[in-house]
């Protein structure tokens, strides 16, 4: 007997309790849809879908939509609803695009936007779907309606290049190129259809198109860096912006140090332009690691700064000042590349100075303001910035990192709302462009680094003493009892925001397994982030420290698969080494010792990995031996040459954090190492 009134009675208690869950909002909708309560009954489906769009519960919901329009062919409502979920669950059919085509037959409207992206979106499926010969020939046929000119003939030589016909694609990419010489993709194209070597295809387009910002620079990566025709072309391209006075000249060309580049023929430019050639300089030196001699440029370069009345970029007969003080600074981004410098040395606190002078040299600056406070949040200025991590404020620095997690989650949360408006706003192809972005929107940088501090952060709060974690919380309890005798009543009667229940993220310090957070957000990076060491590297961490030693060999042997060095990969060392000495205790399982063991002597054995220096230091540090190593490392004159700051805090970070478990030896030993890499990197 069907109890749809008692099933619906018990899908509200658990919604009471967890209002967000997907399956059972579905299922509540489809109850209240047997009810009778077919309105009531499609909102809670639409609700379920945007909660859990890839739930079997909500498919089966959707059948409920076809079920209704079965009934009532007529009712929009029930078909606009249907259309906006099958579009969020991708149940899409190829041949509406045709059915579509078909109304348009008897007068196809001429040049008519809407049913010009139709006709290119149909075109864009058939090349999906690999059948170039009908592409190419639909493109003939439709190009006559076609509004975007630019688009069909991309379309066309990027077909005729996939086909072979090489000629053809060639002429097609030369005409696109004379639109527009600085497009990468139409430069790529030509340069393939042409099969001749790259040096040479760009050498002529170089002279076919001298006011191009972008061939120079591809020519000179086409080029090998020690040929006397690099030097030249790097001469030429240097002296034509450095007299423009071009600050994203370093921008440019930092791609190419790949390769070192050579430098000493810039060094006696010509004085006219001699703030510029400064200015280049300290990037470059900045870049190899050098930065006493970058900070000694970047000070000449302000002192060959022109008055703030004469134009900087053509470097005339300007009236230069010789103050190097930041007050007398005219060009701000002199100020921020001095504190670019300073950041790169270690010395995070007078970065901040300099980028704070940057942004009041030009208060009206967005960029410059923005850059400041970044650099002030590096500072560990908590004042100003209020960076939690480096206090180890663990509940309100997880709290931040969440809501960046959250800030995406909500991209799946408005999507299903948002169909109906693209479809209005934006061409169909654009629309289908969002549509695939939102499938790895998670893919974005900014995600990553979110992710990747939160577990992080969840190990540190797993290994930290128990005693300090709990003195935290009861701070964070007192700081938020203050907080709330502090507040004006009348000012939050008035407010317009809800007030913040956790505003230090007890929650989370609270957590009781912080491991099983960090699990769940390194799955997401495995997802979305599997080609980057650093996701294994943080896979293998909470693996470990959790004793799932079978998923820790897994994430070393992916270490190495994804990684450009291969078997040569530093953080693969460090962890094989760990996981080797753990799981040869006697409280891990035979068997899965055996297979352990197995997995990761065919690792090693697949190559002949020569760990670096700095990856020896750590090895040694996790057994036992890192006082001994840390003494020599440091008896030597010179132990951080050849290294950069960012190198030097990675050993001190391992030597800390892997040597003994965050131990208080370990960390003596990562402070010792520390004062000495920032007292080799410390500049005036």
């Amino acid at each position: 007997m069907k109890q749809y009134k008692k099933g619906l009675k018990t899908a509200e208690q658990i919604l009471k309790k967890s209002p967000d869950h997907g399956e059972s909002r579905a299922m509540h909708g489809l109850l209240m849809f047997q009810l009778d309560q077919k309105e009531d009954g499609y909102r809670e489906i639409e609700k379920g879908v945007e909660l859990d769009p890839g739930s079997h519960i909500v498919w089966h919901a959707v059948r409920c939509y076809l079920k209704a329009l079965t009934l009532d062919q007529h009712n929009f409502q029930i078909l606009r609803d249907l259309a906006s979920m099958q579009i969020h669950c991708a149940i899409m059919q190829v041949t509406f695009v045709d059915l579509y085509a078909d109304t348009y037959k008897p007068h196809p409207p001429p040049r008519d936007w809407d049913f010009s992206e139709m006709l290119l979106y149909r075109n864009q499926i058939l090349h999906e779907s690999g059948d170039l010969d009908t592409t190419l020939s639909h493109l003939d046929v439709i190009e006559p309606l076609v509004c975007d000119v630019r688009a069909v003939r991309e379309k066309r030589a990027q077909v005729l290049l996939e086909m072979g016909r090489q000629e053809q694609a060639m002429m097609a990419y030369a005409e696109l190129v004379k639109t527009n010489p600085d497009c990468r993709t139409y430069v790529d194209g030509f340069i393939k259809a042409s099969g001749e070597r790259a040096e040479d295809v760009l050498e002529g387009l170089v002279v076919d198109y001298p006011k191009s910002n972008l061939m120079p620079v591809m020519y000179l990566n086409a080029l090998p860096a020690d040929s006397d025709a690099f030097e030249s072309a790097l001469r030429n391209y240097l002296e034509a912006n450095i007299v423009r006075g071009v600050p994203s000249l370093w921008a440019n060309l930092r791609q190419l140090y790949d390769d070192q580049i050579p430098t000493d023929a810039m060094v006696n430019g010509r004085e006219p332009f001699r703030m510029w050639i400064e200015y280049f300089l300290a990037q470059h030196y900045d870049r190899t690691g050098e930065y006493a001699k970058a900070i000694e440029h970047a000070q000449r370069a302000v002192a060959e700064q022109p008055p703030k009345d004469t134009d900087s970029g053509n470097g005339g007969d300007a009236v230069t000042t010789t103050s190097s003080s930041s007050s007398a600074v005219t060009v701000p981004e002199l100020l921020l590349l001095q504190a670019r410098i300073y950041k790169h040395a270690g010395n995070a606190a007078r970065a901040r100075d300099l980028a704070n002078a940057a942004r009041e040299a030009d208060l009206k600056d967005r960029y410059v303001n923005t850059k400041c406070v970044k650099y002030m949040l590096r500072a560990d200025d908590l004042a100003i910035g209020g960076l939690a991590l480096a206090a180890n404020a663990y509940g309100l620095s997880l709290k931040r990192l969440h809501q960046i997690i959250a800030h995406f989650r909500e991209f799946d949360d408005d999507q299903f709302d948002f169909h109906t408006y693209c479809l209005r706003k934006m061409t169909l192809r654009a629309y289908v462009d969002m549509l695939q972005w939102e499938d790895r929107s998670r893919a974005h940088a900014y995600f990553e680094r979110a992710a990747q501090a939160c577990v992080r952060e969840y190990i540190r709060l797993y290994e930290a003493p128990a005693a300090v974690v709990k003195a935290q919380v009861a701070e964070a309890e007192e700081a938020v009892k203050e907080m709330a005798q502090g507040k004006d009543p009348d000012k939050d009667k008035h407010g317009s925001s809800m007030p913040d229940p956790d505003p230090l993220g007890l929650e989370y310090v609270g957590e009781a397994d912080p491991l099983a957070q960090a699990a769940k957000i390194v799955k997401m990076l495995e997802a979305h982030h599997a080609k980057s060491v650093a996701t294994h590297v943080l896979a293998f961490d909470v693996a470990y420290r959790q004793g799932r030693w079978v998923i820790a060999m897994r994430a070393v042997q992916k270490m190495v698969s994804v990684s450009v060095l291969g078997a040569g990969e530093p953080e693969m060392h460090v962890r094989a080494m760990m996981l080797a000495q753990r799981v040869g205790k006697d409280d891990v399982d035979g068997a899965v010792r055996g297979i352990v063991i197995k997995g990761l002597h065919e690792l090693l054995a697949a190559g002949e990995p020569v760990p670096s220096e700095l990856d020896v230091v750590a090895m040694n540090a996790h057994f036992d031996e890192a006082k001994s190593v840390v003494d020599g490392m440091l008896a030597l004159g010179s132990p951080w040459s050849g290294t950069t700051f960012k190198q030097a805090r990675q050993v001190w970070e391992l030597v800390g954090a892997v040597g003994f478990g965050g131990s208080e030896e370990a960390a003596e030993l990562a402070a010792r190492l520390e004062e000495s890499a920032r007292a080799w990197f410390a500049i005036e």
